[in-house]
């Protein structure tokens, strides 16, 4: 197949991991995988996983005579669509080629932002179970509809993983810095300075950058007075996480820092957009997966983030974490979940199925 995929941009997130571990291990199956999004800090990897990368937001109503020329100069089979503010642009070019479409739908969106897009797609992609429910009360076709996880490159993680013991950190907060996420990042910092009269050596890390960076900055400073050593440390513009997540022994976040810090072999503790989720464990995995690890709980649970609760949630975590070596059955279903190889089996099928829907 020659599959086109689309985003807004190439910032650093979850959505364009996604797409690039998708179209890595579409390649290796003989797949030919195109992207066209907006530009981004992404953009050098992408580049590496996609046969070609053409950087356009496609947001302007023209757009669609441009999109329609390079579905048809390149031969796209397939547009597997990944940002909702594209969706006028494509749905009309993919009319105009006869071309099917598969949306990716990895939140439960407002109806009124996807409703009229669901008569134009011939799958849709959603990462759990609720969504998959939500989606088909609002229009989507039942048989149109499937569910994966996110997937990863789960064997660079585990394969220059340090052992639990011999790591130089005992817990590391990774996330954008955003006004959503900032504010995790700092109670992850006054939690561990908590942690200080039990553990004076504790040594943390942060992994982000954003329009907050200062805040965590004052936070990070703080942690280190009462360490009175620089224990606590901060890096910013991180591409790969590997070798931070794999030195460490807790590794804390929402989705694709969790599932990163699963294969690293880390304990992991979920903390997202709607606030602290916990350790994750064998029994709750599932739960954490359609949670998003803490970035989507109010969706499922209908529990919304608590502010002033945040640091004692994070300390509660990080002690639980600290306490015990990752379960290696954890280890296990986690990979059977989230390694791409596994992963991507299932969507090349859907993919098929698709365009076997529009040729009838």
């Amino acid at each position: 197949m020659n599959i086109l995929m689309t985003n807004r941009e190439l910032d650093i997130g979850g959505g364009n991991t996604f797409l690039r571990n998708f179209s890595t291990v579409l390649t290796a199956q003989g797949h030919k995988c195109f992207l066209v999004a907006g530009n981004g800090d992404t953009l050098p990897l992408q580049r590496k996983a996609f046969e070609k990368v053409c950087i356009r937001n496609l947001t302007l109503p023209w757009d669609h005579i441009w999109l329609t020329r390079y579905i048809q100069k390149h031969r796209i089979q397939l547009v597997n669509a990944h940002a909702l503010i594209q969706l006028p642009v494509i749905t009309r070019a993919c009319c105009n080629t006869r071309t099917p479409l598969v949306l990716t739908l990895a939140a439960p969106f407002p109806a009124k932002r996807v409703e009229r897009y669901l008569p134009f797609a011939e799958g849709v992609m959603v990462m759990n179970e609720y969504q998959r429910d939500y989606y088909i009360k609002m229009g989507a076709k039942p048989d149109s509809i499937f569910r994966t996880y996110w997937m990863m490159n789960w064997d660079a993680f585990e394969s220059g993983a340090k052992k639990w013991e011999e790591r130089e950190y005992d817990a590391v907060y990774c996330s954008r810095l955003s006004s959503t996420k900032a504010p995790l990042a700092i109670a992850f910092l006054q939690a561990s300075k908590r942690m200080l009269r039990d553990y004076p050596q504790m040594r943390v890390a942060v992994i982000g950058n954003g329009r907050h960076l200062s805040k965590v900055q004052q936070a990070l400073k703080e942690f280190n007075a009462a360490a009175k050593n620089v224990h606590a440390k901060l890096f910013t513009d991180v591409l790969d996480s590997a070798p931070y997540f794999q030195n460490s022994r807790g590794v804390a976040g929402g989705n694709y820092v969790c599932i990163e810090g699963l294969a690293a072999g880390a304990n992991v503790i979920g903390a997202g957009y709607d606030g602290v989720f916990g350790v994750v464990n064998a029994s709750n995995l599932l739960d954490a997966t359609d949670q998003y690890f803490g970035d989507h709980i109010t969706p499922i649970t209908g529990e919304g983030r608590v502010e002033d609760q945040l640091a004692d949630r994070f300390e509660a975590s990080l002690r639980e974490a600290l306490s015990a070596k990752p379960d290696p059955y954890l280890q296990a279903n986690a990979k059977g979940l989230f390694r791409r190889e596994d992963v991507v089996v299932n969507l090349e099928k859907e993919f098929m199925k698709a365009m076997s829907r529009m040729s009838r």
